[in-house]
C-alpha cells in the first residue's frame, strides 16, 4: 500500500470537511472523529446530518448557498421516508442544478395519504384480536 497516496487523499478529505464545517457551522473536530469506521472520505457525522464525501465537495465545488445543503438534506429525508423509500431522491449534484422535485404541497399529500394507510393498519390489526381470528 502507498502510504503516502493514503495520507494524501486522508489530507484532502479532511480539507474538504474543514471547508464544509466552517462554512456551515459544525464542528469540525467532531466530524473528523465522525467518519463512519474511521474511512476517512467515506461518511460522516456533521452535527445531526450524516454526510457522505461527495456531497460535501460538491456542496465546496460548487459554492451552493450555505442553506441549500439543509434543504436538500430535510427533502430528502422527508420525501425517502414516504411509501417505504418507493419515491427516488436526487443526488445533491442534480438538487443543486436544479433537478425536478415534489412540491411542499405534493409532499405533504402524500405524507396524509401514509399516515392514513398506517392508521387503517393498526385499526385492522385491532379489529383481527377483537374478533380472535
Amino acid at each position: 500500500m502507498n502510504t503516502k497516496l493514503k495520507s494524501d487523499y486522508e489530507k484532502a478529505c479532511n480539507a474538504y470537511l474543514q471547508a464544509f464545517c466552517e462554512k456551515h457551522g459544525y464542528d469540525y473536530e467532531d466530524a473528523t472523529r465522525s467518519w463512519v469506521g474511521g474511512d476517512v472520505g467515506g461518511i460522516t457525522e456533521c452535527a445531526d446530518y450524516i454526510v457522505g464525501m461527495d456531497d460535501i465537495i460538491t456542496d465546496i465545488d460548487r459554492d451552493a448557498p450555505e442553506d441549500e445543503f439543509v434543504k436538500y438534506y430535510d427533502y430528502c429525508l422527508r420525501v425517502g421516508s414516504i411509501a417505504c423509500g418507493k419515491i427516488s431522491t436526487p443526488n445533491y449534484s442534480s438538487w443543486l442544478s436544479g433537478c425536478p422535485r415534489m412540491s411542499e404541497e405534493q409532499i405533504t399529500r402524500l405524507e396524509e395519504l401514509q399516515r392514513d394507510i398506517r392508521k387503517a393498519e393498526r385499526e385492522l390489526e385491532e379489529q383481527i384480536r377483537k374478533e380472535k381470528f
